[in-house]
């Protein structure tokens, strides 16, 4: 635990106080994160100055909330000291937590479990390998059991089609939880982890949901308590091309029961690859979101919704944000006959939907960025950072190999790279080879098979593995099974893969990683190197650095040297090259050339 000094604005006496706090809680480190409360709701920002904090809390202050300003307490190690019934979780899911080996909390799961308890949007942005799913299901579940029974699950006559309401109401319904993730792959892991956990009772039914397999049975099961798909897979259900029919999958339905919704790997979703289809389904919830907001506000203030809507526009966006108090407090008592500031509020039965954005790298840099829009989309909510965002790990080694002389070069490179492993030598290595696309990794895992089946036996050397779009969907099912099954195998196995799999997919074990065509942007840098040193464990990074790469390289590199952080290096549209083409030189993202 270490201690650093760091001046904390009290909001309340405007002025600056010198305090002392332990352990950074920071996306580049201790002086650049503030959280700030509100009297009535949790608000986090990430800010990058002094002068930041200014202007937010000036333009909140009108409002009369009452800020203070802290840095909260985070330790610098993987796992916390705290287990997950010291935490609050219920005693019943820790029997299950504890029957799935699970006891001790990592930080990230620590940190946020308060935060989503609340029920309150979250932005969850932390490491590679420190235990997000895990971090935002236990309390999304947990809320979800909470929720059972309760009168706000029910339907809302007010804001559902009459024709959907019916057919709701002949039904065992209740909310659930929407998990979206970028593919597949990533969702049926999701799936997984529910299973080892809540598999064993019948607390918890998840499913995995494409646009044409159903993997439940809605007549006899009743509708799933989590649901995970792909932004692609939910569109087609929702517009009746998928194999899924009734009332709950068309927009209507879908707003009913997704109370809590999470993005995981949300900077990919909202980066723009998936298009209409994330912004049409988002854009239905956040319009759901407002009649749910608008009602409960005015249930709580006791007005109707044509006295909402003759309300200043001002009055609205609070009711929006804060409900009833929040449209107290901006003056609509002036406008409601009987009702005077310091009435209490009436109690309301709308609930409203809870999100959670999930992600190992969030930039905020710029107005374009994934985090500078979902700050913007939701102001309210509080953003949990990891100690190593956007930094690799402290316990990965890194190690650059030059390879400029054309592709036999950088095959001859690899080989080298793969008879040095020591694990590789001990037989117990477990290799990922990342490659640039489908045919570079097909040329890479044949010449790895070649060139180690000639070595020796076929039985003691390595198993070379391949995972990219040319292969079966059998194939990829099969090499995944193999590398996520196995645990510690007395054989080595190398995985050759293009950037599919560098995505939030837990391969246990990974003792290195070896970039052998060198990433397109310092993003797909982070998670690709995320694969190895995992859950606090050793690891290597080995990065062949050709002719092209070498620019990016070097600016990696050198921010690596510096403070372990790669976010300088962040680019979107990956124009890392066209910026450096442009200055001549490496300027870090957010600096000008006379600042680097």
């Amino acid at each position: 635990m270490y201690c650093y000094p760091m001046r904390v604005l009290l909001a309340s006496k405007r002025i600056l106080s010198p305090v002392t706090v332990r352990g950074p809680h920071a996306w580049q480190g201790w002086s650049r994160f503030y959280r700030v409360e509100s009297s009535h709701r949790n608000l986090s920002y990430r800010l990058r100055s002094q002068d930041t904090v200014n202007a937010i809390l000036k333009q909140h202050r009108r409002r009369r909330h009452g800020f203070s300003c802290y840095a909260a307490e985070v330790d610098d190690v993987f796992f916390s000291n705290v287990t997950f019934s010291e935490n609050g979780v219920g005693h019943e899911v820790c029997g299950l937590l504890e029957e799935a080996g699970f006891t001790a909390m990592s930080k990230a799961q620590r940190d946020s479990y308060a935060a989503l308890r609340k029920g309150g949007d979250v932005v969850l942005a932390a490491e590679t390998g420190s235990g997000k799913t895990m971090a935002y299901l236990v309390p999304l579940i947990e809320n979800l059991i909470d929720a059972r029974g309760d009168d706000r699950g029910a339907v809302d006559d007010d804001i559902m089609e009459e024709s959907v309401v019916e057919e709701l109401r002949s039904r065992e319904h209740a909310s659930s939880v929407l998990v979206l993730c970028p593919n597949a792959v990533l969702c049926k892991q999701v799936v997984d982890v529910i299973d080892s956990i809540y598999g064993g009772s019948d607390l918890i039914k998840a499913v995995y949901v494409s646009a044409q397999q159903i993997s439940y049975d809605d007549s006899r099961e009743g509708f799933p308590d989590v649901v995970v798909t792909t932004p692609g897979a939910l569109h087609s259900l929702l517009n009746g091309t998928g194999p899924l029919i009734g009332p709950e999958w068309t927009m209507q339905g879908l707003k009913d029961w997704a109370r809590f919704v999470v993005l995981d790997e949300a900077d990919m979703l909202l980066g723009g690859a998936y298009g209409k289809s994330i912004e049409h389904v988002m854009g239905e919830l956040r319009g759901g979101d407002r009649e749910r907001a608008a009602l409960r506000a005015c249930e709580e203030v006791g007005i109707s919704l044509d006295d909402y809507w003759s309300m200043p526009r001002h009055i609205r966006k609070a009711a929006q944000l804060y409900g009833g108090r929040g449209m107290v407090e901006e003056g609509a008592c002036d406008f409601i006959e009987g009702r005077r500031p310091g009435d209490d509020l009436n109690q309301s039965n709308v609930w409203l939907r809870q999100y959670c954005f999930v992600g190992a790298t969030m930039p905020t840099e710029g107005k374009e960025t994934v985090g500078a829009k979902i700050a913007k989309e939701f102001p309210t909510a509080t953003w949990i950072s990891g100690q190593q965002l956007h930094k690799t790990m402290q316990q990965v080694e890194f190690r650059w190999e030059s390879a400029h002389d054309g592709e036999r070069h950088k095959h001859d490179v690899l080989m080298d790279i793969i008879q040095s492993d020591e694990e590789i030598q001990q037989g117990s290595g477990r290799v990922m080879v990342f490659t640039k696309d489908t045919k570079s990794c097909k040329t890479m895992a044949t010449m790895l098979s070649n060139a180690l089946a000639s070595e020796g036996d076929d039985a003691s050397s390595p198993l070379v593995l391949q995972y990219h779009k040319g292969s079966s969907q059998a194939e990829r099912e099969e090499s995944l099974r193999y590398v996520q099954m196995r645990g510690d195998t007395s054989r080595s196995f190398i995985f050759v893969c293009t950037d599919a799999t560098a995505r939030g997919l837990d391969v246990p074990g990974v003792s290195h990683v070896v970039h052998a065509d060198f990433p397109a942007s310092a993003v797909d840098f982070l998670h690709r190197s995320g694969r190895t040193g995992r859950a606090g464990k050793k690891g290597v990074v080995t990065a062949i650095v050709d002719e092209d790469g070498v620019d990016l390289a070097n600016a990696i590199r050198e921010l690596i040297q510096d403070d372990g952080s790669i976010e300088g290096a962040f680019s979107r549209n990956r124009s890392f090259r066209k910026k450096f083409k442009k200055y001549g030189e490496f300027v870090p993202r957010g600096a000008l050339k006379s600042d680097a």
